[in-house]
């Protein structure tokens, strides 16, 4: 079998910003798959490339993780079906993560699918990471929560939901993690929305993070 030869990808650019993330977007021209690469760096000139993602086969990809205020460079290298590289990489750069604002994303250790039982109360759900810029803090007074999902029935499924700050930031609510919010919360609706209030404001301090589990109590 042939292949046709990787030309160098082209038109490397950033889709968008956060304080923590930045989405890539590339033409690939022929190309099977991609090693991408990543430096901090100055305004100027990148400090020294690591790999950060090898034989990747799309043309698009997110860097998460980064610090805010970061000054980031990257280049692309493609191969062909024959794990050939193209005569030179594709450089971009400088991309500067936001200074402020915030940015909410699922969390580093969020709870993997598990089988529930009709019964099983405050089951981990989801862990919710939220991410201030280095200028300023953030305060959370509520969240808001939408369902989705088939099959099944969020309102007459879901009896209870409770939010918990994940002190030990492990995805798991195992008893060292404190509540957030009080009474008795639920959908109205299947796929519904829900306004969580929390019990105390929190403060998300500038530069910082907060980690949260969405935790539900099944009707049986």
């Amino acid at each position: 079998m042939k292949y046709t030869l990787a030309r160098p990808a082209y038109s490397l650019h950033s889709t968008y910003t956060t304080v923590s993330r930045i989405g890539l977007n590339w033409d690939g021209t022929g190309g099977t798959s991609y090693v991408i690469q990543h430096s901090y760096g100055s305004a100027i000139l990148p400090s020294g490339f690591t790999t950060i993602e090898s034989n990747y086969p799309k043309e698009s990809w997110t860097n998460t993780g980064l610090p805010a205020a970061s000054t980031n460079w990257y280049r692309v290298m493609s191969y062909n079906g024959d794990n050939i590289p193209a005569l030179k990489w594709v450089t971009n750069g400088p991309v500067i993560t936001k200074a402020s604002g915030f940015e909410v994303s699922r969390g580093e250790k969020n709870p993997a699918n598990k089988n529930i039982g009709k019964n099983d109360l405050d089951v981990s759900i989801l862990q919710i990471k939220v991410i201030a810029g280095i200028e300023e803090g953030i305060v959370i007074t509520t969240m808001t929560l939408k369902a989705a999902g088939e099959p099944g029935d969020d309102q007459a499924d879901i009896a209870d939901i409770k939010l918990y700050k994940d002190v030990n930031k492990n995805g798991t609510n195992d008893g060292v993690d404190l509540l957030a919010t009080t009474g008795n919360n639920k959908y109205t609706v299947d796929n519904g929305v829900k306004g969580l209030s929390l019990v105390t404001a929190n403060t998300v301090s500038a530069g910082g993070s907060n980690y949260y589990l969405v935790c539900y109590s099944f009707s049986g």
